[in-house]
């Protein structure tokens, strides 16, 4: 997943523009409020404590920072919005109907 991004952007990287990094969804390396934004599209389907994922990107928000997070639901895995291998690789929790409920 950053093999590509890398490559893409080298020159932005190398003239410190863009980092691009590695690391654990539930555990991010970085400091508290460092960003004003930050975009999720399709981890959930991959994490194992869904509820723990927003709670750090919350964490590593700017107070008043804004939260992008796309996942989808049970319903889509196996065509073309959730293919293979993403379809027998993640799962979804179909329980739980408002995530952000679960963040108050």
């Amino acid at each position: 997943m950053v093999k590509l991004p890398r490559k893409l952007n080298e020159d932005a990287i190398k003239s410190s523009k863009v980092e691009i990094t590695l690391s654990d969804a539930l555990s991010l390396f970085l400091g508290g409020s460092s960003f004003t934004c930050a975009a999720s599209n399709l981890v959930f389907i991959f994490i194992d404590h869904p509820v723990k994922f927003p709670r750090e990107i919350y964490r590593v928000l700017k107070t008043g920072g804004r939260p992008v997070l796309f996942t989808v639901s049970e319903k889509p895995k196996w065509t073309i919005a959730a293919p293979e291998p993403c379809a027998s690789l993640g799962h979804c929790d179909s329980s739980k109907k408002n995530l952000l409920k679960w963040l108050v």
